[in-house]
């Protein structure tokens, strides 16, 4: 049988590319009850649309069973057949929903059972320090070499206290900058508004403006970013996915009716998530990035429910807006020997 047709094999189940599809509300529920994965990075949207638009696909190498989901992909990395999570080109998300010691003791079987398929095992997303990421060291480690490879960082933002509690908590440095940014973009003549698009027309004609913004920002520019083919398509994906379950939020900027910025996020459970942020390099005198960043802490403080501002990896600038941060590790799996 070809990898990734269903099967019963050791008490989970196998599972092909549709039948996981098929089980998004699922996998949203475990990545959301998670205590020690990023949960946003290991949901449907954004795991399944990765599965979707990134090269290669590979075979569906997942399962599922009474413990949760394994959400993996079987690939070739040149000439090494890898067994990876669905996204593994920032290795955010947790291929392991559900409960950590059953799910790690169902993954060591399967990658006995199937050792003559894959080379290295690629496990992301587990809290760094975590008792979960201890108990899937250990249970793989009695089958496999175990090492952890490196470690993947978010920074995370308090919504506690609103935007005066949030304002709080930045250096004066920043306080006054955001002040003087706010007057130059209000004097400008930038508007801020927020759509949340739910039909697929709707997050069709949001996402050219998208893009249209998109050009005339540094990442445009350098023909790097959301124009990307793969990111377009992989954001594109979790668009219509996110709009669909009423989670996306898009806020623009504009000047003159024109736009100027963006900034892509979407809720969920508790966080907000960004996702991607641009702005013309015209309104750079402005100061329009960081002005952009505030009007959104202003509309989140709005929603008591959001309690959090993941404003994701990398970027100079973020741990300005945030006073805290989640690390995750990235563990490789190899055979013994």
């Amino acid at each position: 049988m070809e990898l990734g047709a269903s099967c019963y094999k050791g008490g989970v189940r196998r599972l092909n590319w549709d039948e996981l599809a098929d089980r998004a509300e699922r996998m949203d529920a475990l990545a959301l009850a998670g205590a020690s994965l990023d949960r946003f990075c290991s949901s449907s949207a954004w795991s399944l649309s990765a599965a979707d638009s990134f090269e290669p696909r590979g075979d569906c190498w997942s399962f599922e069973g009474a413990g949760g989901l394994l959400a993996f992909a079987r690939r070739h990395r040149g000439e090494i057949r890898v067994i990876e999570p669905l996204e593994a080109s920032w290795a955010l998300g947790c291929p392991l929903l559900g409960q950590p010691r059953p799910l790690a003791a169902a993954l060591a079987e399967q990658l006995a059972q199937d050792a003559r398929d894959w080379e290295v095992c690629v496990v992301t997303g587990i809290d760094e320090g975590s008792a979960a990421l201890a108990e899937t060291w250990a249970v793989l480690g009695a089958w496999f070499e175990v090492g952890r490879v490196s470690s993947t960082r978010r920074h995370v933002a308090s919504l506690a206290g609103g935007v005066d509690g949030y304002l709080a908590r930045r250096s004066r440095s920043v306080r006054k900058t955001l002040r003087q940014a706010h007057r130059r973009c209000t004097a400008g003549g930038i508007r801020f508004s927020l759509e949340r698009p739910t039909g697929s027309d709707e997050v069709g004609r949001a996402f050219d403006r998208l893009l249209a913004i998109e050009g005339q920002s540094w990442k445009g520019l350098a023909e790097i970013g959301l124009g990307e083919p793969e990111m377009q398509v992989f954001y594109r994906s979790m668009a219509a996915r996110l709009a669909a379950r009423g989670e996306l939020w898009l806020q623009f900027a504009t000047l003159a009716d024109q736009d100027v910025g963006y900034l892509m996020g979407a809720v969920f459970g508790d966080t907000f998530r960004g996702l991607q942020f641009s702005f013309a390099e015209s309104t750079r005198p402005l100061g329009l990035g960081n002005v952009a960043q505030l009007e959104l802490v202003r509309r989140l403080a709005d929603r008591p429910e959001i309690r959090r501002y993941d404003l994701g990896t990398g970027g100079d600038y973020k741990p300005r807006w945030a006073e805290s941060h989640f690390d995750t590790a990235v563990l490789a799996v190899t055979h013994l020997g």
